[in-house]
């Protein structure tokens, strides 16, 4: 069977896809969206390895402006990058904060894949990075989201700055696993929806 992943890569961002257990990725890197340590500019010119996701079975990547997201095997979504605008799925910001990422990095970009623990009670499947939001649909057809906000890209009813854990959009019809990508595409311009947190460890 063939276990190449898609290739996700905007304009300002590396392409991945995964050869054997491998994950390689080229580009631009300052804000750490690489998932390698930052030296000199910050960008990779060539396919490097991206070591940290070396233990895990990545089934799906998305790269947003300056943030990368991907998922494995078993469901977990790991993120890494730049977090103003909270898209790493964590509290922490740049100055300091706590919870949502296992490792977080106390800073507004963190170029380590950490994992979103937000999420640990649900099986993703699928994930769609936007310019500074993330989207994630669950084996159950649920969509969480999480990130920026202005323009009410989270589908939350609200036009917040932003939002640094997941929450579910809720006003979506059902949608079957197969179904995942178009539900992603469709529910990042979902505007006008009420939300609730997903019942997931340490949300309050």
């Amino acid at each position: 069977s063939d276990s190449r992943l898609p290739l996700a890569a905007p304009s300002t961002l590396p392409a991945a896809r995964r050869t054997g257990t491998a994950v390689y990725a080229w580009g631009r890197g300052d804000m750490g969206q690489l998932g390698l340590p930052c030296a000199g500019s910050g960008h990779e010119a060539r396919p490097s390895r991206v070591t940290g996701l070396d233990a895990l079975e990545v089934v799906d990547v998305s790269c947003g402006d300056f943030n990368t997201v991907v998922v494995t095997r078993d469901g977990e979504v790991y993120c890494f990058g730049a977090n103003d605008d909270g898209q790493l799925g964590s509290k922490a910001r740049a100055g300091g904060g706590d919870g949502g990422v296992e490792g977080a990095c106390e800073a507004a970009a963190c170029w380590q894949p950490s994992r979103v623990i937000a999420l640990d009670l649900h099986k993703v499947e699928h994930v769609a990075a936007g310019r500074g939001h993330v989207l994630a649909l669950t084996d159950k057809g649920q969509l969480a989201s999480w990130g920026a906000g202005e323009f009410g890209q989270l589908g939350h009813g609200s036009e917040e700055l932003s939002h640094p854990l997941p929450r579910f959009v809720r006003g979506l019809p059902p949608a079957a696993p197969s179904d995942g990508c178009a539900a992603a595409a469709a529910a990042s311009a979902a505007s006008g929806a009420a939300a609730a947190p997903p019942p997931s460890p340490g949300s309050g």
